[in-house]
């Protein structure tokens, strides 16, 4: 039972668009790194690097330190900057994608209504001149 629920609780869903116009859930599997899942089972101390005090009394390394910590930071920014700009394209690109297949199943239904207009004014031909 709980391992039911577990999988449950690793199911992401999301909606996909299909050409035909309808839109279906899809359950998708959350991705999880191995750290992840090590860490549900202890806890996890956040570490403070950042140790230095007065900069006055500075040791050698100092610089050292500061520079990479200003490159851990800077790469985390980053990451989320990248995350953010391609969770903001993937749903601008599904937007585009839903009023296109939209737009085409409009038209191809306006055309298809006409045709089978044209198809029963040819019946309703023949049906008079018959009688």
């Amino acid at each position: 039972m709980t391992a039911k629920i577990e999988d449950l609780n690793n199911l992401e869903t999301e909606i996909v668009l299909l050409a035909t116009g309808k839109k279906v859930e899809l359950q998708i599997e959350k991705a999880k790194n191995n750290e992840e899942e090590n860490s549900e089972d202890r806890e996890i101390f956040e570490r403070i690097r950042n140790v230095g005090s007065c900069s006055s009394a500075a040791g050698s390394n100092f610089f050292h330190s500061y520079r990479k910590m200003k490159e851990i930071e800077e790469e985390r920014l980053n990451k989320m900057e990248e995350d953010y700009l391609k969770e903001k394209e993937k749903k601008e690109f599904n937007i585009q994608r839903e009023t296109r297949i939209m737009s085409y199943i409009e038209s191809t239904s306006k055309k298809s209504q006409k045709r089978k207009k044209k198809k029963m004014q040819k019946i309703l031909k023949k049906q008079k001149s018959s009688n």
